[in-house]
């Protein structure tokens, strides 16, 4: 079978990689088109079995390179229309992965599976679309992307710290503002306790500004799964998260999740079980957490045990198997 992928993100976007790394341990024959800019170019250059197809920037013109695959995988809405004429054209059967609910119910009848990244994405799809193929794919931890030797540097650099991390793009609705406003009060009380806020965005500046007064937050760009396996407590504080992967990552390196209580979360995470879960938006929510779990380390391990019990549901090895079922179904 041969296998396209279609990623026009310019980041890397882990759970692809893990997917075609998988695929490819498999016998899987891959051919992935991707921006030329995309930051996945280098990861996927040390697999086997997979072409790297720069996306020509005449959006038609893609359609070519898709002639000859048995099935076509759009992993992001950009690339949906692609895979849509592609099966209009050649009778391809196509795979959609989506994180969020598209008004188009033609696209998801004529696919030949839809996959979610949440549940309660499936059910607001299944709300609006009768008889179509739907199923639920959690992203895999990752852990095989850590670059050992960048992460043990990391390790250096704060090795006298109680280490927070939130890796996202730096907006509005991942609430780092409330997180910084909550390190404020931390700086005061608890002075050991760091905070990495790890990523890009658009609100980059305005936090570096709220935060230029505290000296217990460094800003870091780039490498984000570096930092996880250092960590004492990862936290995630988007107002609503419809892709947990990085949440795996954490439960797989033994660090103790704090989370807002919406969007895919709740399907991972169990309060005061597998982690704490709070409100979004509330920096006293964020300070009470992050103190519990500071001042009890039993409480810490605990929570990475449990959610560690359940870590291989959200193996690569486990993702790939359930996309095999999906790419083999007729």
């Amino acid at each position: 079978m041969k296998i396209t992928h279609i990623n026009f993100t310019k980041e890397i976007e882990t759970n692809t990689i893990a997917l075609i790394k998988e695929l490819s341990n498999r016998g899987y024959i891959q051919q992935i088109i991707t921006l030329d800019e995309s930051k996945m170019i280098e990861r996927l250059n040390n697999i086997k079995n997979i072409d790297i197809i720069i996306a020509n920037k005449f959006y038609i013109f893609n359609l070519n390179y898709l002639r000859s695959s048995d099935i076509v995988h759009s992993h992001q809405k950009e690339s949906f229309l692609l895979s849509y004429l592609a099966h209009l054209l050649y009778k391809i059967p196509y795979v959609i992965t989506t994180s969020s609910v598209l008004n188009s119910k033609l696209l998801y009848k004529k696919a030949n599976y839809t996959i979610t990244t949440s549940d309660k994405i499936k059910y607001n799809i299944l709300n609006y679309n009768d008889n179509i193929n739907i199923e639920t794919i959690y992203g895999g931890y990752s852990h095989h992307l850590i670059d050992k030797t960048n992460s043990q540097k990391i390790q250096n650099r704060f090795k006298y710290k109680f280490l927070i991390g939130n890796i996202a793009s730096l907006d509005d609705e991942k609430g780092q503002f409330y997180l910084i406003e909550a390190m404020k009060k931390l700086q005061i009380s608890y002075p050991t306790i760091h905070l990495l806020i790890i990523g890009k965005g658009k609100n980059e500046l305005k936090y570096k500004i709220q935060a230029s007064k505290l000296d217990n937050i460094t800003f870091e760009r780039d490498c984000e799964k570096d930092y996880i396996e250092n960590l004492n407590i990862f936290i995630l504080s988007a107002d609503e998260e419809q892709n947990g992967s990085i949440l795996f990552d954490a439960m797989e390196s033994n660090v103790a999740i704090i989370a807002t209580n919406r969007g895919v979360v709740p399907e991972i995470i169990e309060d005061k079980k597998s982690g704490l879960l709070i409100a979004p938006r509330n920096s006293n929510q964020i300070y009470s957490a992050i103190e519990k779990l500071y001042l009890d380390k039993n409480l810490r391990d605990k929570l990475t045990s449990n959610a560690y019990q359940n870590i291989q549901n959200y193996s690569p090895q486990e993702m790939a198997n359930r996309y095999e079922r999906v790419y083999n179904y007729r």
